[in-house]
């Protein structure tokens, strides 16, 4: 339960590291107008709608349920696509990739808010909720002093974004040991299978 409450402590330090300082890192940095860098952060504030049911459906329907390895592989996008997005400059490169970016972002949320039922006992799901929700939130509220800090120190636009990119990184550190009783109950299912001798016609 730590663990994930730390993970969701990194993946909100780069979702909404992003809403708050990608608008002013691109102005600032790529001298991009207004405008422009409005509609980047809308289109990848609006993917939200879509992803978060469509992850949901689909980790329910492909992976049986399971929410672990679906959010380690959103994970390692959303690092990589926010190191990526660093390295851009161009107007239209940031509107193309704000959708894969949002997605990634927002899609790791339903699947860790699924998970916390599954990690403690019903009669203190609600707290646990509670406490997990608090602690996530911390990450909104210091990533930006630490994105501020790089970029005053640097004026590097690249080193904002390597920034917010460690915490989704380690997310998947945090991540990893975390069972997930849906993925354990599915191995063990398939061990059992294979165990199965098959009767002789």
């Amino acid at each position: 339960m730590v663990l994930t409450c730390l993970t969701g402590f990194c993946g909100f330090w780069g979702l909404y590291g992003f809403v708050t300082w990608a608008n002013a890192l691109m102005i600032k940095g790529h001298d991009i107008d207004a405008g422009t860098a409005g509609l980047v952060v809308a289109i990848f504030a609006i993917t939200a709608v879509v992803v978060k049911p469509l992850v949901g459906w689909i980790t329910d329907r492909f992976f049986g349920g399971a929410r672990k390895t679906p959010s380690l592989v959103i994970f390692a996008v959303f690092a990589l696509t926010l190191v990526w997005f660093g390295s851009l400059s161009s107007p239209t490169a940031f509107i193309w990739i704000a959708p894969l970016l949002g997605g990634a972002a927002y899609g790791w949320t339903a699947l860790l808010v699924a998970l916390i039922p599954r990690l403690v006992p019903a009669s203190v799901t609600g707290s646990v909720a509670g406490i997990a929700n608090a602690i996530w939130q911390l990450g909104s509220v210091l990533v930006p002093l630490a994105v501020g800090a790089v970029f005053s120190a640097t004026g590097s636009f690249n080193a904002a974004f390597l920034t917010l990119a460690a915490g989704p990184a380690l997310a998947i550190l945090m991540m990893l040991p975390v069972r997930d009783r849906a993925e354990d109950r599915k191995q063990a299912t398939s061990a059992e299978s294979d165990e199965k001798v098959p009767e002789s016609v």
